[in-house]
Protein backbone atom coordinates (compact mmCIF):
# COMPACT_ATOMS: atom_id res chain seq x y z
CA UNK A 1 0.00 0.00 0.00
CA UNK A 2 1.59 3.32 -0.96
CA UNK A 3 1.95 6.09 1.50
CA UNK A 4 -0.91 8.29 0.14
CA UNK A 5 -3.43 4.90 0.58
CA UNK A 6 -1.84 4.41 4.04
CA UNK A 7 -2.17 8.38 4.89
CA UNK A 8 -5.98 7.76 4.05
CA UNK A 9 -7.51 5.11 5.57
CA UNK A 10 -5.01 6.57 8.82
CA UNK A 11 -7.79 9.44 8.86
CA UNK A 12 -10.56 7.46 7.78
CA UNK A 13 -10.14 5.58 10.81
CA UNK A 14 -9.44 8.40 13.21
CA UNK A 15 -12.59 10.69 11.75
CA UNK A 16 -15.39 8.46 11.12
CA UNK A 17 -18.24 9.44 12.22
CA UNK A 18 -18.72 6.05 14.10
CA UNK A 19 -16.35 4.32 16.81
CA UNK A 20 -13.91 1.91 15.44
CA UNK A 21 -11.84 -0.70 18.45
CA UNK A 22 -9.98 -3.07 17.12
CA UNK A 23 -8.87 -6.14 19.46
CA UNK A 24 -6.13 -9.13 18.99
CA UNK A 25 -6.80 -12.44 19.06
CA UNK A 26 -6.85 -11.63 23.12
CA UNK A 27 -9.57 -9.60 22.63
CA UNK A 28 -6.72 -6.44 23.95
CA UNK A 29 -7.64 -3.34 22.56
CA UNK A 30 -4.92 -2.39 19.81
CA UNK A 31 -6.99 0.15 18.12
CA UNK A 32 -9.29 3.51 18.93
CA UNK A 33 -10.36 6.11 17.10
CA UNK A 34 -11.59 9.38 17.75
CA UNK A 35 -15.25 8.69 17.92
CA UNK A 36 -14.75 5.79 20.53
CA UNK A 37 -13.41 8.29 22.87
CA UNK A 38 -16.56 10.45 22.60
CA UNK A 39 -18.79 7.65 23.16
CA UNK A 40 -17.65 6.18 26.15
CA UNK A 41 -15.45 9.44 27.44
CA UNK A 42 -11.99 7.74 27.59
CA UNK A 43 -9.15 7.71 25.54
CA UNK A 44 -6.47 6.08 23.14
CA UNK A 45 -4.04 6.11 25.56
CA UNK A 46 -6.47 4.88 28.48
CA UNK A 47 -7.91 2.17 26.61
CA UNK A 48 -4.80 0.18 24.59
CA UNK A 49 -4.15 -3.02 26.22
CA UNK A 50 -7.58 -2.89 28.04
CA UNK A 51 -10.15 -5.88 27.63
CA UNK A 52 -13.01 -5.00 24.82
CA UNK A 53 -15.60 -6.65 26.98
CA UNK A 54 -14.90 -3.59 29.70
CA UNK A 55 -17.07 -0.64 27.17
CA UNK A 56 -20.12 -3.14 27.81
CA UNK A 57 -22.47 -3.27 30.24
CA UNK A 58 -22.74 -6.23 32.74
CA UNK A 59 -26.13 -7.49 31.14
CA UNK A 60 -24.31 -7.28 27.59
CA UNK A 61 -21.34 -8.93 28.14
CA UNK A 62 -22.07 -12.53 27.26
CA UNK A 63 -23.79 -11.35 24.65
CA UNK A 64 -20.94 -9.55 23.34
CA UNK A 65 -18.40 -12.05 24.41
CA UNK A 66 -20.33 -14.73 22.10
CA UNK A 67 -20.15 -12.19 19.00
CA UNK A 68 -16.49 -11.85 19.97
CA UNK A 69 -15.54 -15.86 19.83
CA UNK A 70 -17.65 -16.17 16.66
CA UNK A 71 -15.56 -13.53 14.90
CA UNK A 72 -12.25 -15.43 15.69
CA UNK A 73 -13.58 -18.98 15.76
CA UNK A 74 -15.86 -18.94 12.83
CA UNK A 75 -15.28 -15.31 11.04
CA UNK A 76 -18.28 -14.30 11.32
CA UNK A 77 -20.11 -10.87 11.66
CA UNK A 78 -22.71 -10.73 14.51
CA UNK A 79 -24.91 -7.46 15.43
CA UNK A 80 -26.71 -6.30 18.24
CA UNK A 81 -28.17 -3.04 20.17
CA UNK A 82 -26.74 -2.28 24.08
CA UNK A 83 -28.17 0.20 26.30
CA UNK A 84 -25.63 1.60 28.76
CA UNK A 85 -25.42 4.80 30.86
CA UNK A 86 -22.91 7.23 31.14
CA UNK A 87 -21.20 8.37 34.42
CA UNK A 88 -23.77 11.33 34.43
CA UNK A 89 -26.38 8.58 34.44
CA UNK A 90 -27.36 9.76 30.95
CA UNK A 91 -28.93 6.83 28.97
CA UNK A 92 -27.68 5.85 25.12
CA UNK A 93 -28.57 3.07 22.77
CA UNK A 94 -25.80 1.73 21.16
CA UNK A 95 -25.70 -0.61 17.47
CA UNK A 96 -22.46 -3.15 17.13
CA UNK A 97 -21.25 -4.90 15.12
CA UNK A 98 -18.50 -7.19 15.44
CA UNK A 99 -16.26 -8.72 12.76
CA UNK A 100 -12.90 -10.64 12.27
CA UNK A 101 -9.67 -9.36 11.18
CA UNK A 102 -8.15 -11.32 8.97
CA UNK A 103 -4.29 -11.18 7.33
CA UNK A 104 -3.20 -11.58 3.72
CA UNK A 105 -2.76 -15.32 4.70
CA UNK A 106 -6.61 -15.72 5.88
CA UNK A 107 -5.51 -15.89 9.30
CA UNK A 108 -7.92 -14.56 12.06
CA UNK A 109 -5.71 -12.14 13.76
CA UNK A 110 -8.29 -10.04 16.13
CA UNK A 111 -11.62 -8.65 15.63
CA UNK A 112 -13.17 -4.76 14.97
CA UNK A 113 -16.42 -3.79 16.67
CA UNK A 114 -18.20 -0.71 14.58
CA UNK A 115 -20.00 1.13 17.14
CA UNK A 116 -23.05 3.84 16.17
CA UNK A 117 -25.19 5.46 18.46
CA UNK A 118 -28.66 5.18 17.77
CA UNK A 119 -30.29 6.84 20.79
CA UNK A 120 -32.15 9.15 19.04
CA UNK A 121 -33.79 6.99 16.50
CA UNK A 122 -34.54 4.68 19.15
CA UNK A 123 -36.19 7.56 21.17
CA UNK A 124 -38.40 8.43 17.63
CA UNK A 125 -39.39 4.74 17.58
CA UNK A 126 -40.84 4.61 21.18
CA UNK A 127 -42.73 8.08 20.72
CA UNK A 128 -43.91 6.68 17.41
CA UNK A 129 -44.79 3.13 18.88
CA UNK A 130 -46.89 5.11 21.84
CA UNK A 131 -48.62 7.89 19.76
CA UNK A 132 -50.12 4.46 17.92
CA UNK A 133 -51.00 2.79 21.22
CA UNK A 134 -52.70 5.74 22.17
CA UNK A 135 -54.32 5.90 18.46
CA UNK A 136 -55.40 2.00 18.92
CA UNK A 137 -56.62 2.85 22.35
CA UNK A 138 -58.76 5.79 21.85
CA UNK A 139 -60.05 3.55 18.70
CA UNK A 140 -60.78 0.77 21.17
CA UNK A 141 -62.36 2.58 24.12
CA UNK A 142 -64.81 4.35 20.90
CA UNK A 143 -65.76 0.96 20.11
CA UNK A 144 -66.45 -0.17 23.28
CA UNK A 145 -68.24 2.68 24.71
CA UNK A 146 -70.39 2.17 20.92
CA UNK A 147 -71.51 -1.25 21.58
CA UNK A 148 -72.35 -1.07 25.29
CA UNK A 149 -74.62 2.16 24.44
CA UNK A 150 -76.33 0.35 22.11
CA UNK A 151 -76.90 -2.93 24.07
CA UNK A 152 -77.39 -0.81 27.06
CA UNK A 153 -79.57 1.73 25.41
CA UNK A 154 -82.14 -0.90 24.05
CA UNK A 155 -82.46 -2.35 27.06
CA UNK A 156 -83.50 0.66 29.01
CA UNK A 157 -85.98 1.30 26.53
CA UNK A 158 -87.23 -2.13 26.53
CA UNK A 159 -87.44 -1.93 30.50
CA UNK A 160 -89.52 1.18 30.61
CA UNK A 161 -92.28 0.03 28.31
CA UNK A 162 -92.47 -2.71 30.02
CA UNK A 163 -92.72 -1.02 33.19
CA UNK A 164 -95.72 1.58 31.54
CA UNK A 165 -97.56 -1.23 30.53
CA UNK A 166 -97.32 -3.41 33.41
CA UNK A 167 -98.48 -6.76 31.05
CA UNK A 168 -96.83 -10.27 32.15
CA UNK A 169 -96.09 -11.20 28.97
CA UNK A 170 -94.33 -8.29 28.07
CA UNK A 171 -92.23 -8.35 31.14
CA UNK A 172 -91.43 -11.65 30.36
CA UNK A 173 -90.32 -10.77 26.84
CA UNK A 174 -88.10 -7.88 28.39
CA UNK A 175 -86.37 -9.77 31.08
CA UNK A 176 -85.57 -12.31 27.90
CA UNK A 177 -83.92 -8.96 25.74
CA UNK A 178 -82.02 -8.36 28.73
CA UNK A 179 -81.07 -11.43 29.35
CA UNK A 180 -79.78 -11.57 25.83
CA UNK A 181 -78.16 -8.22 26.10
CA UNK A 182 -76.44 -9.06 29.62
CA UNK A 183 -74.91 -12.06 27.43
CA UNK A 184 -73.37 -9.76 24.50
CA UNK A 185 -72.27 -7.50 27.55
CA UNK A 186 -70.68 -10.55 28.67
CA UNK A 187 -69.12 -11.69 26.08
CA UNK A 188 -67.57 -8.82 24.96
CA UNK A 189 -66.08 -7.79 28.19
CA UNK A 190 -64.57 -11.28 27.89
CA UNK A 191 -63.64 -10.58 24.46
CA UNK A 192 -61.53 -7.49 25.87
CA UNK A 193 -59.87 -9.20 28.41
CA UNK A 194 -58.74 -12.01 26.05
CA UNK A 195 -57.52 -9.55 23.77
CA UNK A 196 -55.81 -7.36 25.96
CA UNK A 197 -53.92 -10.17 28.33
CA UNK A 198 -54.74 -13.57 26.70
CA UNK A 199 -56.34 -16.27 28.38
CA UNK A 200 -55.81 -16.53 31.72
CA UNK A 201 -57.19 -19.52 32.42
CA UNK A 202 -55.34 -22.73 33.14
CA UNK A 203 -54.49 -24.35 30.09
CA UNK A 204 -54.36 -28.23 29.60
CA UNK A 205 -52.27 -28.87 26.26
CA UNK A 206 -53.89 -31.37 23.64
CA UNK A 207 -53.18 -32.27 20.16
CA UNK A 208 -54.52 -29.93 17.54
CA UNK A 209 -55.99 -32.83 15.53
CA UNK A 210 -57.85 -33.86 18.56
CA UNK A 211 -58.71 -30.27 19.51
CA UNK A 212 -60.13 -29.95 15.66
CA UNK A 213 -61.93 -33.20 15.88
CA UNK A 214 -63.59 -32.73 19.31
CA UNK A 215 -64.50 -29.11 18.04
CA UNK A 216 -66.02 -29.93 14.75
CA UNK A 217 -67.99 -32.37 16.97
CA UNK A 218 -69.67 -29.71 18.75
CA UNK A 219 -70.79 -27.30 16.19
CA UNK A 220 -71.82 -29.40 13.85
CA UNK A 221 -75.43 -29.29 14.97
CA UNK A 222 -75.39 -25.31 15.30
CA UNK A 223 -74.16 -25.29 11.63
CA UNK A 224 -77.10 -27.41 11.03
CA UNK A 225 -79.31 -24.87 12.08
CA UNK A 226 -77.24 -21.79 10.30
CA UNK A 227 -78.01 -23.93 7.09
CA UNK A 228 -74.11 -24.53 6.60
CA UNK A 229 -72.73 -27.89 5.87
CA UNK A 230 -69.61 -28.74 7.82
CA UNK A 231 -66.49 -30.48 5.17
CA UNK A 232 -63.70 -31.59 7.93
CA UNK A 233 -60.86 -32.86 6.00
CA UNK A 234 -58.45 -33.83 8.78
CA UNK A 235 -54.68 -35.52 7.36
CA UNK A 236 -52.22 -37.53 9.53
CA UNK A 237 -49.88 -34.81 11.12
CA UNK A 238 -47.09 -34.24 13.09
CA UNK A 239 -48.29 -34.63 16.97
CA UNK A 240 -48.62 -30.42 17.40
CA UNK A 241 -50.01 -29.97 21.36
CA UNK A 242 -51.52 -26.54 22.19
CA UNK A 243 -53.46 -24.95 25.21
CA UNK A 244 -57.08 -26.59 24.36
CA UNK A 245 -59.10 -23.76 26.05
CA UNK A 246 -57.51 -20.91 24.22
CA UNK A 247 -57.43 -22.88 20.29
CA UNK A 248 -61.20 -23.81 21.33
CA UNK A 249 -61.71 -20.25 21.56
CA UNK A 250 -60.18 -19.32 18.02
CA UNK A 251 -61.81 -21.87 16.27
CA UNK A 252 -65.31 -20.48 17.98
CA UNK A 253 -63.98 -16.99 16.61
CA UNK A 254 -63.11 -17.61 13.34
CA UNK A 255 -66.12 -19.99 12.83
CA UNK A 256 -68.75 -17.18 13.81
CA UNK A 257 -67.23 -15.04 11.54
CA UNK A 258 -67.79 -17.89 8.74
CA UNK A 259 -71.23 -18.05 9.80
CA UNK A 260 -71.69 -14.64 9.98
CA UNK A 261 -70.63 -14.58 5.93
CA UNK A 262 -73.27 -16.91 4.86
CA UNK A 263 -76.46 -15.63 5.96
CA UNK A 264 -78.23 -17.88 3.85
CA UNK A 265 -75.70 -20.79 4.58
CA UNK A 266 -73.23 -22.67 2.64
CA UNK A 267 -70.32 -24.93 3.21
CA UNK A 268 -67.60 -23.96 5.98
CA UNK A 269 -64.64 -26.23 5.52
CA UNK A 270 -61.77 -27.38 8.31
CA UNK A 271 -58.53 -28.39 6.61
CA UNK A 272 -55.62 -29.80 8.53
CA UNK A 273 -52.60 -30.79 6.51
CA UNK A 274 -48.79 -31.33 7.13
CA UNK A 275 -46.90 -28.80 4.88
CA UNK A 276 -43.73 -30.83 4.23
CA UNK A 277 -42.47 -27.72 2.65
CA UNK A 278 -42.23 -25.88 4.95
CA UNK A 279 -42.13 -28.31 7.91
CA UNK A 280 -46.03 -26.23 9.15
CA UNK A 281 -49.12 -28.29 10.45
CA UNK A 282 -51.59 -25.85 8.96
CA UNK A 283 -55.56 -25.38 9.66
CA UNK A 284 -57.42 -23.93 7.24
CA UNK A 285 -60.51 -22.28 8.01
CA UNK A 286 -62.63 -21.90 4.73
CA UNK A 287 -66.02 -20.13 4.52
CA UNK A 288 -68.26 -19.92 0.82
CA UNK A 289 -69.58 -16.81 2.08
CA UNK A 290 -69.47 -12.91 0.89
CA UNK A 291 -65.79 -12.52 1.34
CA UNK A 292 -63.63 -9.41 2.15
CA UNK A 293 -63.01 -6.46 -0.07
CA UNK A 294 -59.49 -5.82 -0.80
CA UNK A 295 -59.57 -2.98 1.09
CA UNK A 296 -60.63 -4.01 4.45
CA UNK A 297 -58.47 -7.29 4.04
CA UNK A 298 -55.60 -5.62 5.76
CA UNK A 299 -57.77 -4.49 8.60
CA UNK A 300 -59.38 -7.84 9.44
CA UNK A 301 -57.38 -8.30 13.02
CA UNK A 302 -57.64 -4.83 14.14
CA UNK A 303 -60.28 -5.01 17.18
CA UNK A 304 -64.00 -3.16 16.29
CA UNK A 305 -63.00 -3.69 12.40
CA UNK A 306 -66.13 -4.01 10.47
CA UNK A 307 -68.57 -3.44 7.68
CA UNK A 308 -71.28 -5.10 8.68
CA UNK A 309 -72.80 -2.41 10.23
CA UNK A 310 -75.02 -2.06 13.59
CA UNK A 311 -76.33 -5.63 13.33
CA UNK A 312 -72.43 -7.02 13.31
CA UNK A 313 -71.64 -5.04 16.52
CA UNK A 314 -74.74 -5.34 18.31
CA UNK A 315 -76.03 -8.74 17.05
CA UNK A 316 -72.75 -10.75 16.62
CA UNK A 317 -70.76 -12.94 18.75
CA UNK A 318 -67.78 -11.54 18.19
CA UNK A 319 -68.95 -8.00 18.60
CA UNK A 320 -65.84 -6.86 16.09
CA UNK A 321 -63.31 -8.40 18.84
CA UNK A 322 -63.39 -12.18 17.44
CA UNK A 323 -60.85 -12.00 14.80
CA UNK A 324 -59.03 -9.24 17.00
CA UNK A 325 -58.94 -12.45 19.40
CA UNK A 326 -58.11 -15.42 17.60
CA UNK A 327 -55.05 -13.16 16.42
CA UNK A 328 -53.77 -12.64 19.74
CA UNK A 329 -54.24 -16.47 20.87
CA UNK A 330 -52.94 -17.97 17.85
CA UNK A 331 -49.48 -15.65 18.53
CA UNK A 332 -49.30 -16.46 22.04
CA UNK A 333 -49.42 -20.15 21.08
CA UNK A 334 -46.21 -19.18 18.88
CA UNK A 335 -48.15 -19.87 15.38
CA UNK A 336 -49.11 -17.34 13.08
CA UNK A 337 -52.58 -16.43 11.49
CA UNK A 338 -53.33 -14.70 7.98
CA UNK A 339 -56.08 -13.96 5.45
CA UNK A 340 -56.77 -14.96 1.89
CA UNK A 341 -60.47 -13.73 0.59
CA UNK A 342 -62.21 -13.01 -2.58
CA UNK A 343 -65.21 -10.75 -2.80
CA UNK A 344 -68.33 -12.59 -3.21
CA UNK A 345 -66.40 -16.36 -3.36
CA UNK A 346 -65.87 -16.69 0.37
CA UNK A 347 -62.49 -16.26 2.65
CA UNK A 348 -59.29 -18.72 4.23
CA UNK A 349 -58.01 -18.57 7.15
CA UNK A 350 -54.71 -19.94 7.66
CA UNK A 351 -53.20 -20.65 11.12
CA UNK A 352 -49.54 -22.26 11.19
CA UNK A 353 -47.65 -23.86 13.79
CA UNK A 354 -44.20 -24.98 13.53
CA UNK A 355 -44.20 -28.91 13.23
CA UNK A 356 -41.27 -29.77 15.41
CA UNK A 357 -42.76 -27.29 18.32
CA UNK A 358 -42.21 -28.35 21.70
CA UNK A 359 -45.59 -28.47 23.96
CA UNK A 360 -46.58 -25.01 25.59
CA UNK A 361 -45.55 -24.14 28.96
CA UNK A 362 -49.11 -24.72 31.27
CA UNK A 363 -50.24 -20.99 32.02
CA UNK A 364 -50.52 -20.30 35.96
CA UNK A 365 -54.04 -18.62 37.32
CA UNK A 366 -53.76 -15.06 37.73
CA UNK A 367 -52.96 -13.95 40.97
CA UNK A 368 -55.96 -12.89 43.80
CA UNK A 369 -56.49 -9.19 43.69
CA UNK A 370 -55.46 -7.60 47.24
Amino acid sequence: MSDPDQRFFQLLWRHAAFALIATDVELRIHAWNVQASRMFGQTSAEMMGRSILDIFPDADRDTASQALTRALTDGQTSQFEVERRDPAGQRSSLFVRIGPVVDEGGRRIGTVANITDITERVELERRLASSERMASLGSLAGGVAHHFNSILGGLVTAVDHALSVGDLATCRRTLAQAADALGRATRITENLLAFSRGDTRIATAAGLREVLLSFAGQIEPRLAEANVTLDLQVEDVPAVEVPTTRMMQVLENLTDNAVDAMPTGGTLTLHLHHNRTADLVELRVIDTGSGIPDDVVDHVFEPFYTTKGELAGGQSNNVGLGLAVAHGLVGEMGGSIDVASTPGRGSCFTIRFDASRKPPEPLEPPAPSP
